[in-house]
């Protein structure tokens, strides 16, 4: 691994390059929670052969954008939720 000196011109590289990556992720995180909360309704989810048990880790997910989306926009959350669970969940992991 080669080290990458801490000078004015590779911190700001680093800092603009996870900028980005933030701008990117929220972007993500607006976007699909918009298109899954039009979408994934328990009807639409119950029409599509969804189980009830998984609709409810999906439904969870949609809360979870919903949460970043809010987070980023300056307005805390009125909730909050275990994500890392929620996610691990859709993943079969849990």
């Amino acid at each position: 691994m080669s080290l990458v000196p801490m000078d004015s011109a590779n911190m700001t590289l680093a800092v603009r390059n996870d900028a980005q990556k933030m701008r990117d992720f929220l972007a993500w995180a607006e976007l699909r929670y918009s298109v899954y909360n039009q979408n994934c309704t328990q009807a639409n989810m119950t029409a599509a052969g969804i189980a009830s048990g998984d609709q409810d880790f999906v439904l969870a997910f949609i809360g979870d954008l919903n949460r970043i989306k809010t987070l980023a926009s300056g307005v805390l959350p009125g909730n909050a939720d275990d994500m890392h669970y929620n996610v691990n969940a859709l993943l079969g992991l849990v």
